[in-house]
């Protein structure tokens, strides 16, 4: 998740193109507590709680950006498929 985190959502460079970005200078352990956060404290997206992979989404700043962060994550292992800010829409 982190490779595609990165490529797609911080520095832009993923195959397919950027998606929205985080601002730039965004380090993983700023990801990886706003991941927590927005897990922990935001709103599940996810319709069925009994799916493997859910998605959740909160407003908070990441790195002097503020915006609705998304946090998609797989629960078989606790791991962070992906996670953007939702600037552009769904």
């Amino acid at each position: 998740g982190w490779v595609h985190i990165d490529a797609r959502h911080v520095s832009g460079s993923h195959p397919h193109g950027a998606g929205d970005l985080f601002s730039a200078g965004t380090t993983r352990i700023q990801l990886s507590q706003a991941a927590a956060k927005v897990v922990v404290k935001g709103r599940r997206v996810t319709i069925d709680p009994e799916r493997q992979i859910q998605t959740f989404e909160k407003k908070i700043v990441v790195n002097k950006q503020k915006a609705l962060v998304r946090v998609v994550v797989d629960t078989k292992d606790n791991s962070v498929v992906t996670m953007f800010p939702a600037i552009t829409g769904p």
